[in-house]
């Protein structure tokens, strides 16, 4: 499931939209872990990238909401494509004077767990090169958090990870909206959870957020 932890800007607070559509009735094991026979282990942020942006998509663009994938939003000069964010979301809005209508942009970026950067990326990522001298300065900070018995030991990724609670790694990422929605920027954290169930549960998708 995708939970909302803290944002500057509550338009930007999608939680409930992506966990109704990220969390149905279907199993979502096969697309968040590779399943090879020496044991289970997360997809890579890439594919998670892929994964939130093909779900969201068909969804919000009924309401006008684009969703994009490795958007370009800065050329590169010279050899290069130049910097591309891992989902663009564009949104149509309702502008004053009434019957007018207004956009605004949001920047996701997307990091596992095991990411050397994970608590400093939204800073040093999201805001100082996506965000900055851009026109979109708002951004939502998605963190894929993978926490199972399952995965496998052989996965260097696994002993990378902050051996926290998903409570206390909440608690710690809550602050860094607010310490840098400043000079104009917006920011929100969610949390991508995803563990296979315990033994008995009628659904093979549920995850937990323990």
């Amino acid at each position: 499931m995708i939970a909302g932890v803290s944002s500057s800007k509550p338009s930007w607070n999608l939680s409930t939209d992506w966990h109704a559509k990220l969390h149905g009735e279907l199993p979502a094991v096969r697309d968040l872990w590779n399943t090879p026979k020496d044991g289970f282990s997360p997809k890579d942020e890439q594919e998670v990238a892929d994964y939130v942006t093909r779900h969201l998509g068909e969804d919000l663009h009924r309401r006008g909401i684009i969703v994009n994938r490795e958007a370009q939003i800065r050329r590169g000069t010279g050899v290069g494509t130049g910097q591309r964010t891992d989902i663009h979301v564009d949104a149509v809005m309702a502008a004053e004077p009434e019957g007018n209508v207004g956009r605004t942009y949001a920047i996701v970026e997307v990091k596992g767990n095991w990411n050397g950067e994970l608590s400093s990326a939204m800073e040093t990522q999201l805001r100082d090169r996506y965000l900055n001298e851009n026109r979109c300065k708002d951004g939502v900070y998605l963190i894929a958090w993978f926490a199972c018995p399952k995965w496998s030991e052989t996965d260097s990724r696994r002993t990378k990870c902050p051996q926290v609670p998903l409570s206390e790694a909440r608690e710690s990422f809550s602050k860094q909206p607010s310490e840098l929605s400043r000079d104009g920027y917006s920011f929100a954290v969610m949390f991508l959870t995803h563990r296979f169930p315990e033994r008995g549960r009628a659904r093979s998708g549920e995850s937990a957020d323990r």
